[in-house]
């Protein structure tokens, strides 16, 4: 079995230890294996990635544009 590969470190004098948890998953984008806590389910396409995969993913998915927001803006032009 496999252990998280998540390194926890709680302050920036902290060397950090690697997450001692079963691992459950495996980051879509590094392989990196994540435990239930540190598995990050993407809302959009279901995927999951590891804390530090998720924000860049998230970059990818960018959202559509308000309609009722675009009309809003246009009728005050």
């Amino acid at each position: 079995m496999n252990t998280c590969d998540v390194l926890e470190v709680r302050s920036g004098d902290d060397r950090g230890e690697c997450c001692t948890r079963i691992a459950k998953a495996q980051c879509s984008d590094c392989g990196m294996h994540v435990c239930e806590s540190h598995a990050e389910e993407c809302g959009a396409c279901g995927e999951t990635f590891c804390p530090g995969c998720m924000s860049f993913h998230l970059a990818d998915h960018v959202k559509p544009p308000q309609v009722e927001r675009l009309d809003r803006i246009r009728k005050r032009a």
